[in-house]
């Protein structure tokens, strides 16, 4: 960047990568909302369990920290306990590019969020899908 080398992602990159995973979080909520409805009789933890490998398998470029943020904060958008979904038992494929080396040092969304200034940044992070609509709605 700027004829310097940059080890992993860029302040940019992590931004977006932080803005994706809250919009994957927001959608995937609501998503989990409508099957619960639809499954009434399906416990909570299954749905969660299928959810979670649907995502590990669709090929979002998502690494296993992301992927587990991004559970944790759909379990706890539909009431249910963060432990109720389940970290290990779905493999997530590698990303690979093409003449990219990345070197993981903390979760994409740990990154991000470290880098935003003041408490809005750890507020955005332990806030509901609820309230990052309502902050967005407030935002534009």
């Amino acid at each position: 960047m700027d004829g310097k080398f940059v080890a992993g992602e860029t302040a940019e990159e992590l931004d977006a990568r932080y803005e994706a995973c809250r919009d994957l979080v927001t959608e995937l909520t609501a998503y989990t909302l409508q099957k619960q409805a639809k499954h009434p009789d399906r416990p909570m933890g299954e749905l969660l369990r299928r959810m979670r490998g649907a995502v590990a398998t669709k090929g979002w470029d998502l690494d296993a920290s992301e992927l587990r943020w991004v559970m944790q904060r759909i379990a706890i958008g539909v009431g249910a306990a963060p432990v109720d979904v389940p970290d290990d038992d779905v493999a997530i494929p590698m990303q690979l590019t093409d003449a990219t080396a990345h070197v993981h040092v903390e979760s994409i969304v740990d990154l991000a969020l470290s880098r935003r200034v003041g408490r809005e940044a750890t507020r955005a992070a332990t806030d509901g899908p609820e309230d990052l609509v309502a902050k967005r709605i407030e935002e534009d």
